[in-house]
């Protein structure tokens, strides 16, 4: 209608810069691609994204003025998780575009980070408008192009324990951030860079990794139980749990845990998990063979050499491991005794290192 009255054609209209013309553009649900040609498309897919989106930078840009107060901009924000509706996806995309740039993006970016630090008060919950607040915000920040790897060289502590649950986190420069205790449930951590970052205590419940995992560093083992629908596998010093839903080319692997040694890192060589995926059996290159009860660590003892390879049995109250020092040890694992398990047998003969071991299907062989 604006261009109408001035009697212009689109192209002269959007390349205008009076403040009439941005305003009508800034209500406008359409936005101009490509350099010289002018194209003209719609910025959402549906009308209800395009409100949702308005709102939300309307609210935010009453925040940066200083119209609201945070507490006023986190009402608006926490209304829905634009993470859970695939249809609004789109939302977090246009936000970040218009974020802009120079001092004013600046000034954006550092009230988002206000609103996902609000997210770590104690007792608040994942349902709760502020953890929906952070969750959007954290999203804005990501399709921003936030690094998150730099920025916690200058707040160590701001991505520990936040709430973020349905949060867009796919392709996030995450390594070497401190998230531990942070609840990440549900979010969509595709191609999210992890490599060295402390996730001990994260909740990564239905959180989505995609269905094509790629680390930064070789796996050395990896295994699946017979059911298929647990994997464990080790990068060195961290082990990972994945829980698997659906099956065939349909099948998404889900990070369930990730467990980690002790304060001193070392490195696994080798890992196994129980048919119900409560426990794991890691053996390292200094000869030690780990157990993981839940969350809960313990040193079961230590070959003379590295361990090569480990096993549990069907019923998982049994792991075998063997080495580089010629033999075979078994080990009770026992939740309920309150120590987490024992050595019970070291089995001495082989002439070489041992490579590989594993239990019969009955669980009464080696």
């Amino acid at each position: 209608a604006a261009a109408a009255a001035a009697n212009e054609d689109w192209t002269s209209f959007f390349n205008r810069t009076d403040a009439a013309a941005i305003l009508a553009r800034q209500g406008c649900p359409l936005r101009t691609y490509g350099d010289g040609t002018r194209i003209f498309g719609f910025a959402h897919r549906v009308i209800f994204e395009y409100f949702v989106a308005d709102g939300l930078w309307h609210a935010l840009q009453l925040g940066l003025k200083g119209k609201t107060d945070l507490a006023g901009v986190l009402e608006v924000w926490g209304v829905r998780p634009l993470g859970k509706t695939p249809k609004l996806l789109g939302a977090v995309a246009f936000l970040a575009d218009r974020l802009g740039s120079g001092e004013v993006k600046e000034q954006a970016l550092d009230f988002l980070k206000d609103i996902v630090k609000r997210s770590k008060a104690d007792g608040l919950r994942s349902e709760d408008a502020t953890a929906t607040a952070a969750s959007n915000a954290i999203s804005v920040l990501n399709k921003s192009g936030l690094l998150f790897s730099l920025l916690v060289r200058q707040d160590s502590a701001f991505l520990q324990s936040i709430r973020v649950p349905f949060a867009d986190l796919r392709k996030a420069q995450l390594w070497g951030a401190v998230l531990s205790g942070a609840d990440l449930s549900h979010c969509d951590m595709t191609g999210a860079k992890l490599s060295g970052a402390n996730l001990s205590g994260c909740n990564f419940a239905e959180a989505d990794f995609g269905c094509e995992m790629k680390f930064d560093k070789a796996v050395l083992d990896i295994t699946l139980t017979k059911n298929g629908k647990i994997m464990a596998l080790t990068q060195g010093k961290e082990v990972h749990v994945f829980n698997s839903e659906g099956g065939g080319i349909d099948r998404k692997w889900q990070m369930k845990r990730l467990l980690q040694g002790p304060t001193e890192p070392v490195t696994f060589t080798s890992v196994a998990v129980s048919e119900n995926g409560d426990r794991v059996v890691g053996g390292s290159t200094d000869g030690a063979v780990w157990l993981w009860i839940g969350d809960e660590s313990k040193c079961l003892g230590k070959h003379a050499d590295i361990v090569t390879s480990v096993d549990i049995s069907p019923d998982g109250s049994l792991a075998v491991s063997g080495s580089w020092d010629r033999t075979v040890r078994t080990w009770k694992l026992d939740a309920e005794s309150g120590d987490g398990g024992s050595a019970l047998r070291e089995l001495r003969g082989h002439v070489d290192v041992v490579t590989s071991v594993a239990f019969t299907a009955d669980g009464n062989f080696v």
